[in-house]
């Protein structure tokens, strides 16, 4: 510590390396080449018992010196090596559906009484939702972005309705390259159009021989 007039400054350890020293020492020392058995693997040097020295520690120090981070990254890779997917081993689906009948409670004074009831009125309507015709439930009831299903007098490729985004006063063209995609994709994907494409293929059959089919479909 040394004092320069009214204030203290404290030196830099002798040992301390600027950002550009790191980097050319960090480099010398990749660029060393041990000959076979004289240096040891550096990772079988690691400690394989962090878990228990961190246990250890937070014995001694105070909870301030961890943080949350340094759990995350110690324990939780252990745990699922050893323990498998977490849906199955964790309280926190449990604690999910405790906390659901919890708000079920009416009568504090029996709670386990207003959970049985609040479960069989769920039961009963699950029940009704999923097996009763003719009745909107949550099971059948149409989706929030539904646009109004299939409709069965036009193409297959056109079936499917569908609301336009944006500013519908704008008109947007296409170009060439985009229309024949276009074109591409309604002739590979209705189904209408298949029976005209087999019978054109089987045209192709007729007037060409075998050698040339294949570049004749390349060419149409």
């Amino acid at each position: 510590m040394n004092r320069d007039n009214d204030k203290a400054r404290r030196d830099l350890a002798f040992f301390s390396m600027k950002p550009n020293d790191k980097k050319e020492f960090l480099k010398f020392v990749s660029s060393i080449k041990f000959p076979d058995g004289y240096a040891s693997n550096i990772a079988c040097c690691l400690c394989h018992d962090i878990v228990q020295v961190l246990c250890m520690f937070e014995m001694i120090f105070p909870p301030a010196f961890f943080t949350s981070m340094m759990h995350v990254m110690v324990h939780l890779p252990e745990e699922a090596l050893l323990a498998g997917p977490v849906n199955y081993r964790w309280m926190y689906p449990i604690e999910r559906l405790l906390g659901e009948l919890k708000k079920s409670v009416r009568n504090r004074a029996k709670p386990e009484g207003s959970i049985i009831e609040a479960w069989v009125q769920y039961e009963s309507l699950t029940f009704c939702g999923m097996y009763l015709k003719d009745v909107e439930t949550a099971f059948n009831r149409p989706q929030r972005n539904n646009d109004g299903g299939m409709r069965k007098e036009k193409l297959s490729v056109f079936a499917q309705s569908a609301r336009p985004f944006g500013n519908p006063r704008r008109g947007e063209s296409f170009s060439r390259n985009d229309m024949e995609v276009a074109h591409w994709f309604v002739l590979n994907n209705c189904d209408e159009i298949m029976a005209y494409l087999d019978e054109h293929e089987e045209m192709m059959k007729r007037e060409h021989p075998s050698h040339l089919v294949a570049q004749k479909h390349r060419e149409h």
